[in-house]
């Protein structure tokens, strides 16, 4: 079960939640790694586009030269 607390305002109305700190790490770990996914997922269903290596290092050469 999830321990919280709230800061209330003057009308009672919750402004924020206090967790413990080892529940925040989980919780964004978890979130990181939902994040994770859906990059990795979007990624799977891209089409690939193949270069040729050469190209791709002369490439990198022109931006540092550029940079």
């Amino acid at each position: 079960m999830l321990q919280q607390q709230y800061i209330k305002d003057d009308n009672g109305k919750n402004l924020a939640v206090i967790i413990p700190m080892k529940k925040y790490n989980r919780m964004i770990e978890k979130l990181e790694d939902k994040d994770d996914v859906k990059l990795f997922d979007k990624a799977k269903n891209r089409k690939l586009e193949f270069l040729d290596a050469e190209d791709v290092f002369a490439e990198i050469e022109q931006n540092r030269k550029n940079a």
